[in-house]
């Protein structure tokens, strides 16, 4: 899914960053070769915020642009 939703943006996949609440997703998300940003209980991600209301889009900004 990730990647296809990168495709179809015509993103590139290491441009973009997966927010995820499961585990499964924050693995999808690396398996695709995004970062990726570990909310609520998902565990692995680059990143992690304890809730999903305290991830600010400038923090995202923050956090995806200081790796590139």
């Amino acid at each position: 899914v990730f990647l296809k939703a990168a495709e179809m943006l015509g993103a590139e996949y290491s441009r973009c960053l997966v927010v995820e609440d499961a585990d499964s997703g924050i693995t999808a998300g690396k398996a695709a070769g995004m970062m990726t940003l570990a909310v609520g209980g998902a565990k692995g991600g680059n990143y992690y915020y304890k809730d999903l209301p305290a991830v600010r889009i400038l923090d995202i900004i923050r956090i995806n642009s200081n790796n590139y």
